[in-house]
């Protein structure tokens, strides 16, 4: 009974623990503490029961550490979807369980982080979401772990959390202190290497000149002025033409302001410049002049209006100092339920006086095997121009900054209804600025030209294979090892 009672208590402290890892709270300890918190609460003799539990309890841990920052798109289901979601990592934890239950080897341990890596890939390549709420996130503000995002990605980090949290289960149910202190050593050394590493390359100086970089936007989605600004496209196509050139004129304004201010780069939020398809080559035209009048480089993201059945397009364009577009994209995540025109996946470079180039727009960034693309053409800064809301502030912008990691690329989100954030290759924040305490909505920050290349552009493709490799090896040596035992 006392063992019962001590069971219960470690298994909600496991749930509290888990939803302080990731989404509002991003806990980075906390992280590894709930994987472990849930074996310990598994009961062997009651497998069945115990396993039920896990689907219960993950889905709700993973319920309080996302509840209400999903958008709301008019489809029911996704109120209980980060409890869905959670409860699907379940199997990777039962069938760690039985693993340990079958033997005590130590490739036992390989089961658990290998599992929930695959599964966080999946998520990451066929959820029409994206990699939303990846376990990796969790540890943006522990910058020395946060670096072995540069080889492996976020997903990567998701691994090396649950073998820390599988490996420490298994030394903790160790009775033979030989093979335990070689595990340990083992265990510790790999601790030391990925920090190590980590710590390396945050202390290593950049070698390379700075450029000024500013980031505006103007509008405010929570209010009638924004709201009206859209409807009357349709209700009062006169008022939407005068609005539309208002709002152009003052974000023009603030571009050329911070161009007198010493910004060689202005950065444009998402869906901050509205435009409908009869005044968009005049809007550009305008924007075109102002780059070349001020000798600045604009990114800028237009928002067009179009008259159905035509969608209309979310589309960011890099104009250089001479007022020539270099770059144009459009907005390929999230586009099914956006209803906007969807782009190719196809990201793009461009070489400019402060480094190569390259954007996307908001919820791109949130897949992370189509922005590799970035990496792999050496972008050296990266604009993700997002449009958010309060709950999923600074959530989807701190998403933007391991792109970055991954990919060797210092990254700028200016967002609306949200947080903006400037932050260089490393995950290093820069400058900062939350739309819902200022007033004047404008992120300042100088950050390196130059970056250093990464691995994990490259070796992305393979991740899967990697991870399924590591499983199936830890699955032939459960079924040939002649220790029956176990650990648990």
């Amino acid at each position: 009974m006392k063992k019962r009672y001590s069971q219960v208590f470690i298994f909600i402290f496991a749930i509290v623990t888990m939803g302080l890892s990731n989404g509002k709270y991003l806990f980075a300890p906390a992280a590894f503490i709930f994987p472990i918190l849930f074996m310990l609460s598994f009961d062997s003799d009651h497998f069945k029961r115990s396993s039920i539990l896990l689907f219960i309890g993950l889905g709700l841990g993973n319920a309080i550490s996302f509840h209400g920052m999903l958008p709301d798109v008019g489809i029911a289901y996704l109120k209980i979807l980060p409890f869905m979601a959670g409860s699907l990592m379940a199997p990777a934890f039962i069938l760690q369980m039985y693993a340990f239950r079958r033997s005590s080897s130590y490739q036992m341990i390989f089961i658990l982080p290998c599992l929930y890596a695959l599964m966080d890939l999946l998520n990451a390549k066929l959820n029409p979401f994206g990699g939303f709420g990846l376990l990796g996130y969790s540890q943006h503000s522990f910058l020395p772990l946060a670096q072995s995002a540069s080889i492996l990605g976020a997903i990567g980090l998701t691994f090396l959390i649950m073998i820390f949290a599988s490996s420490g289960f298994w030394l903790l149910k160790q009775d033979r202190f030989t093979h335990m202190n070689r595990a340990f050593a083992i265990y510790m050394g790999l601790i030391v290497m990925v920090l190590g590493y980590g710590a390396i390359r945050l202390t290593l100086p950049d070698q390379s000149e700075t450029y000024a970089v500013s980031g505006i936007h103007t509008l405010d989605r929570t209010v009638d002025e924004t709201a009206d600004l859209f409807s009357d496209y349709s209700t009062n196509p006169q008022r939407f033409i005068e609005s539309s050139y208002e709002n152009l004129s003052e974000i023009l304004s603030k571009t050329e302001k911070e161009a007198q201010l010493g910004a060689q780069l202005v950065s444009h939020a998402e869906a901050t410049i509205v435009l409908s398809n009869e005044n968009k080559e005049e809007g550009i035209e305008r924007i075109r002049n102002t780059a070349k009048s001020e000798k600045i480089i604009i990114v800028t993201t237009l928002y067009v209006l179009n008259p159905p059945p035509q969608k209309n397009e979310n589309l960011l364009m890099i104009i250089n100092e001479t007022g020539e577009v270099v770059l144009e994209h459009y907005k390929y995540g999230g586009n099914v339920f956006e209803g906007s025109v969807k782009g190719s996946e196809i990201i793009k470079v461009t070489t400019s006086s402060v480094g190569n180039l390259s954007g996307i727009i908001c919820w791109d960034k949130d897949f992370p095997s189509i922005v590799a693309q970035a990496g792999r053409l050496n972008a050296n800064t990266l604009f993700i121009p997002s449009a958010d809301w309060e709950a999923l502030s600074p959530y989807h912008s701190i998403v933007g900054s391991f792109r970055g990691l991954e990919n060797g690329s210092n990254v700028v989100t200016q967002t609306v209804n949200g947080m903006s954030m400037i932050v260089d290759y490393k995950g290093r924040v820069v400058s900062e600025m939350d739309h819902f305490t200022n007033d004047d909505w404008v992120n300042r920050g100088v950050l390196p030209i130059r970056t250093s290349r990464t691995l994990y552009p490259h070796i992305e493709p393979y991740l899967g294979y990697l991870f399924l490799i590591l499983f199936g090896f830890a699955l032939y040596k459960m079924r040939v090892s002649n220790d029956n035992k176990g650990v648990i």
